[in-house]
């Protein structure tokens, strides 16, 4: 039987890599290494194998120096494969110079071409160029070490002074070399190349790209008559024109390249621009000529299609009833199929969908066509698919306005368990209310029918016998309001208060019931009606308890926060507990007070933490314990810890909502009303004068825009904190220009605004996530 041995060598191949050779193929998923040095382990940066699996590249984290490097590997073989090499430090193994003719140049400021820049290189023990690193001294002329060049000043030319000789030496590694050098006539552009389009991340350019973000260039090599690189070229002596930069644009001024010779070393590029109307898919014959020989060369520079609609499909809106806008979906592919939902593309004057002067909007993901307010009965909804001028449409129904039909019950947040002697109010936006269509109605629909006639109400129905047995008092919020059998709210602003009683002979459960009436409670209106059970719940009922705070808490003077104590029963049901029904212990320098008790207050800020994070002598918070004792049985005892701190207030969150604070109703979209529209008291108007444009900037916004800081409060961010970044705009007509200006900062603005328009907005605050969303001006 015969058996491969497998042995492995090592070799410094580089400043900074090792090649460990194998005998014969290994499998290199198996392979794991080990490297030291003189002993001890070093890190590598990366390990790569050749094709043959016979040969691995190790490339260290620095560079190489003196010592033994040596090299474990296992996985490959039932044993240990190990090798080893000894290394030098980096050192000079070859100077060089790189031309025996030197064209004459002017490196001063004379006016004459009598100075000589001799090149040369320097190369280590591995032939690395190390020119730039790595210094010599030279018997005459000047060192320009930065661009490895020899320079001798003043009095050469081609006839009586055209000799040059010199000795460069690098003296650390004893390394020299002798050169005599002549000058010839000065070097001249003569001819060009232009070796492609130059982008440093290697991307695609695209009729997308952003080149004011992502630079593209004509990469360029411009040689002088001896056949040398030029590496800073005079950009007069040469000529640049284009076959069509209506697609691509060349930074020129009257046909002369702009030459950039610092974005990257070593190279000279050409920046490629943006034509005034945008960039277009297609290409264009760029052509750079050297004047003094006419000498040429051309490229075409390709602007590939950026993504673009090609099949656009409308599906059926859900049910939409008068005074709604209809959601249409949409369902947009591209020429290999592909979804798109993105905005930028769909609302693209020539790679997206012409919707006239209804809106592209996405919700949840998916993308819907907007139609504002459509009429009552049949209508079509009418898309362009730009790219193909296809035209899409949709038919669908309008229903009649929706109104309440049927209360179905009450929102989570409403407790119908009340602890005797607490109460719980009760408004319209805390019922679930079902439209004629069967859809819950949001709370901002039912308080406008609530408000819209007086009429219109909300009926309460209980049991108010004084010799019965009922556990609640049953009222309103309107003054004098008494405990009746029918209780009756007719606005948005009113709310039932269901309270428990004290007294102990009475039934635990009472069943109240809800209805809608349009003739302020005389009646109700059949079928609308929703019976709920109220309990009352006495501490003996409940199998645990909870206390609720906030997590941290300002440190300031007067600084209030909310704690409450629930009761738990075995369902896991909680109903917050009445004050008298447990002993609050609270530290040194807390009250407590306001309803049930249920606010408690640090009364002076702590002297002992500091809001400087930068020091260490002093916390920036501190740990209070708060102790409950319930009167049950057992007198159960909970404790909770609550933090204060001193650190300075931050935004923790923005929101955006119908009324810009934490009350009102969360939104996903805004619109704005036009100075040119009719008023309407339930949407901002935006600034402008009758019958004048108008503008969109964050003194509009901060009307819907709301912040919360890490101890819960809302506060109003610095306006410099707040950048707004404007995209999608779309006119509704041609007869004005709506334009963005400061983009991307606080004072951004949309100016120009007529009704019909519509615009995305995002908005970002230090390092939270970024609200994004759509605005229309009506």
């Amino acid at each position: 039987m015969n058996i491969t041995v497998v042995k492995l060598s090592v070799s410094a191949i580089t400043s900074k890599s090792l090649q460990v050779t194998f005998s014969k193929a290994v499998d290199d998923t198996k392979a794991a290494f080990e490297l030291k040095k003189d002993g001890f382990k070093v890190n590598s940066s990366n390990i790569s194998f050749s094709a043959d699996k016979k040969t691995a590249t190790i490339e260290l984290t620095s560079k190489i120096t003196k010592g033994e490097y040596s090299v474990s590997v296992t996985g490959v073989t039932d044993e240990t494969l190990t090798g080893s090499v000894k290394t030098e430090d980096e050192k000079v193994a070859k100077i060089e110079v790189l031309s025996n003719e030197i064209p004459l140049t002017n490196l001063n400021a004379g006016s004459t071409a009598d100075d000589v820049s001799v090149p040369y290189k320097v190369t280590n023990q591995y032939g690395e160029d190390i020119t730039k690193t790595a210094s010599v001294v030279t018997s005459s002329g000047t060192v320009d070490q930065a661009h490895g060049v020899i320079n001798f000043l003043d009095g050469y030319n081609t006839t009586t002074n055209k000799t040059v000789a010199f000795t460069l030496i690098n003296v650390d590694s004893n390394v020299s070399t002798s050169a005599v050098v002549t000058a010839v006539s000065s070097s001249v552009e003569s001819s060009v190349e232009i070796k492609g389009v130059y982008n440093k991340d290697g991307k695609t350019l695209n009729e997308t790209t952003d080149l004011s973000k992502d630079k593209f260039f004509l990469e360029v090599e411009v040689k002088d008559q001896y056949g040398k690189v030029i590496s800073n070229p005079n950009a007069s002596s040469l000529l640049v024109s284009e076959s069509n930069n209506t697609i691509i644009d060349v930074d020129d001024s009257t046909q002369t390249p702009a030459l950039d010779t610092t974005t990257v070393d070593g190279k000279v590029l050409i920046p490629l621009t943006t034509p005034v109307a945008g960039l277009k898919a297609g290409s264009s014959t760029v052509t750079l000529i050297a004047k003094n020989t006419g000498k040429s060369s051309s490229t075409n520079v390709t602007v590939a299609e950026g993504v673009r609609a090609y099949t656009v499909t409308l599906g059926q809106p859900e049910l939409v009833a008068a005074g709604e806008d209809a959601l249409i979906p949409v369902t947009a592919l591209d020429n290999n199929g592909n979804e798109i939902t993105d905005l930028d593309v769909l609302n693209s004057p020539t790679r997206g969908l012409n919707v006239g002067v209804n809106t592209l909007v996405k919700v949840d993901g998916k993308v819907y066509l907007k139609v504002s307010n459509p009429s009552v009965g049949p209508n079509v909804a009418v898309v362009t698919v730009v790219p193909t001028q296809k035209i899409v449409t949709s038919n669908y129904t309008v229903r009649t306005a929706a109104a309440p039909s049927v209360i179905t019950g009450l929102d989570k947040g409403v407790q119908t368990e009340i602890s005797n002697g607490l109460s719980q109010d009760i408004t319209a936006s805390d019922l679930v209310i079902e439209d004629q269509y069967g859809r819950v109605m949001s709370d901002a629909d039912v308080n406008a029918w609530l408000d819209a006639n007086a009429g219109n109400s909300i009926v309460l129905k209980s049991s108010v016998d004084s010799s019965d047995k009922s556990p609640f008092e049953v009222t309103t919020s309107a003054s004098g309001s008494v405990d009746t059998a029918t209780q009756v709210i007719t606005a948005s602003t009113a709310n039932f208060n269901v309270s428990a009683k004290t007294a102990g002979d009475l039934n635990n459960t009472e069943k109240l019931t809800f209805a809608l009436s349009t003739n302020g409670g005389t009646s109700t209106i059949a079928s609308t009606s929703k019976d709920v059970v109220f309990s009352r719940v006495a501490v003996s009922e409940f199998a645990s308890y909870e206390v609720s705070t906030p997590s941290l808490v300002e440190n300031k003077d007067a600084s209030a926060f909310s704690l409450k104590v629930y009761g738990v029963k075995a369902n896991g049901s909680k109903t917050l507990l009445n004050s008298s029904d447990y002993n609050l212990v609270l530290p040194t320098g807390f009250t407590k007070g306001g309803t049930n008790n249920n606010t408690v207050t640090l009364t002076n800020a702590l002297t002992d933490i500091d809001d400087d994070a930068t020091t260490t002598d002093v916390p920036q918070t501190k740990d209070f314990t708060f102790k409950v004792v319930v009167a049950d049985a057992n007198a159960t005892t909970l404790t909770k810890v609550v933090k204060v701190s001193a650190a300075a207030k931050a935004d923790a969150s923005v929101g955006v909502t119908s009324n810009g604070a934490s009350t009102g109703t969360a939104l996903t979209a805004l619109t704005y009303e036009a100075s040119t529209s009719t008023n309407d008291s339930n949407i901002v108007d935006l600034t402008g004068a009758a019958g004048a444009t108008d503008t969109l900037d964050l003194s509009v916004l901060e009307n819907n825009l709301y912040y919360v800081d890490q101890y819960g409060n809302e506060t109003v961010a610095p306006s410099g904190d707040v950048v707004l970044t404007f995209s999608n705009l779309v006119d509704a007509d041609t007869t004005h220009a709506a334009a963005i200006s400061d983009n991307g900062t606080s004072s951004a603005a949309v100016s120009g605004l007529e009704a019909g328009d519509t615009v995305k907005v995002k908005v970002e605050v230090g390092n939270l996530p970024a609200k994004t969303f759509t605005v229309t001006i009506k």
